[in-house]
């Protein structure tokens, strides 16, 4: 039974699907594996920010040592360490055995004796257990540096990745709203496709009535066979488009979409638009955090100018086998201090590098803000444009035909030839093609100007 209901259902399942703008928008941010590459960047970043942030905490460690050997320091120092160190081991059974009867001559010849246990020991096992603890108790501010620096670049990276998601869906858009634009232009030539048929068939009756040529059918004709070429490749284009918008979505099903999606609501002056761009922008924004880090840098840079400061303690156990035992067992803190006295102008140089870097980044700064308020005014004049330029196409598009069907009525009272009627067709269809494309260059223009002030398109 669910096999023959799977069935029944495959048809449905693999069937195509229209979605609004908004549905394409979210599969594309859900599902576009650019993005996803950008995610796991942040991602990176946020780990880089523990990384720095650990630095500062120091640094726990536990680790056995094992060692056999029979090299006369080792093996004393590995006996004096586990508190196993005595007399025997510098040789005193040699020296005692020379005790009786010495004299003044014979002292100085039993200090020259070389011990041999002391030389030449037996190998001995040697294993050192111990826990650790270092930490850096000032480092000049460089290890905060650090953090504040990872900490901003961490924070630009989202504000970057929420820039690209915006780009995403401003592609995703234009892929949209150029699927709607083949759509209108498959149904002009629908229009015309009409129209056409019916010249011909108009042509047909009043050569049957020998009111017409057959050069007139044959004009018709040809002209509805060009209609049914710009058809095939307006389906081209709506076919490309799609695909492009199942690319960016990552959603094999889609097949169609809705209507335009128009953010012409968006507009205001363009002073309050200038304005929000420099407030809203992500890039602008990417772009003071790198200032910031900049900055932050020079202060890192300048550590060297002041003392490292470094504590370490360790606790552990040395013996000639695993052992936990009080008998054997040591400690040891360390306060260290470090101060570079001079390093032949290095230190100078990377400070003075860094703060090149910063004024570099301060200057791009500016640079972007007023390229920001430009592509604003860019956009804005792109859009009064277009705007105008849809108002006089549909005005020329309402003459024209308004021409067509006074040039049709003409032709059936044999005043005109069918190739004037057919170059007011031309006309008409092309006045239509180009409402079309007018109607999509001002929703774009619309598209770009949101764009460029920085507006969410699309909220998650």
């Amino acid at each position: 039974m669910k096999r023959w209901l799977a069935l029944a259902l495959l048809p449905v399942l693999l069937s195509g699907r229209q979605v609004t703008f908004h549905e394409a928008a979210r599969a594309a941010l859900e599902h576009n594996e650019e993005l996803k590459s950008r995610e796991l960047e942040v991602k990176r970043t946020n780990e880089e920010v523990r990384i720095a942030q650990a630095m500062g905490l120091g640094r726990a460690s536990v680790g056995i040592t094992a060692g056999y050997t029979n090299n006369p320091l080792h093996v004393f120092g590995s006996k004096l360490a586990s508190h196993e160190a005595s007399f025997a081991d510098f040789g005193f059974d040699q020296f005692l055995a020379n005790m009786s009867g010495l004299t003044t001559t014979t002292a100085d010849s039993v200090l020259a004796i070389k011990p041999e246990k002391l030389n030449n020991p037996s190998p001995r096992l040697n294993i050192e257990s111990s826990i650790s603890y270092e930490l850096p108790l000032f480092t000049g501010y460089k290890l905060t540096s650090a953090r504040t620096m990872a900490d901003l670049q961490r924070r630009a990276n989202e504000i970057k990745l929420k820039h690209d998601r915006k780009l995403l869906v401003r592609e995703v858009l234009n892929a949209y709203n150029g699927v709607v634009l083949a759509k209108e232009f498959i149904a002009a030539l629908k229009i015309a496709k009409t129209a056409t048929s019916g010249f011909v068939k108009m042509a047909k009756d009043f050569s049957d009535a020998g009111m017409a040529l057959k050069s007139d059918i044959l004009e018709a004709q040809s002209y509805e066979a060009d209609v049914d070429a710009k058809m095939i490749e307006a389906e081209g284009q709506r076919d490309l488009a799609l695909a492009y918008l199942r690319f960016l979505t990552g959603r094999d099903e889609i097949d169609d979409v809705t209507g335009y999606e128009d953010l012409s609501a968006q507009i205001s002056s363009l002073a309050s638009m200038k304005e929000k761009a420099l407030e809203n922008r992500e890039d602008l924004a990417w772009m003071r955090l790198n200032v910031k880090t900049m900055k932050e840098k020079i202060r890192f840079e300048s550590a060297e100018n002041y003392p490292m400061v470094g504590l370490m303690a360790k606790y552990g156990f040395n013996d000639n086998g695993l052992t936990l035992s009080g008998k054997h067992d040591f400690y040891m803190l360390g306060l260290g201090v470090g101060y570079t006295l001079y390093d032949w102008g290095k230190r100078d140089a990377e400070i003075q590098k860094a703060r090149i870097d910063y004024n570099k980044m301060a200057l791009m700064e500016s640079y972007m803000g007023k390229g920001i308020a430009l592509e604003v005014e860019k956009a804005w004049i792109e859009y009064r444009s277009k705007e105008g330029a849809l108002r006089q196409k549909e005005a020329a598009l309402a003459l024209a035909e308004e021409v067509l069907e006074q040039m049709r009525g003409r032709y059936q009272y044999s005043l005109i030839t069918m190739s004037q009627l057919l170059l007011k067709q031309a006309d008409a269809q092309r006045a239509r093609a180009e409402v079309a494309k007018a109607r999509y260059e001002l929703i774009r223009a619309a598209a770009d100007l949101a764009i460029a002030q920085g507006i969410e398109i699309v909220k998650d």
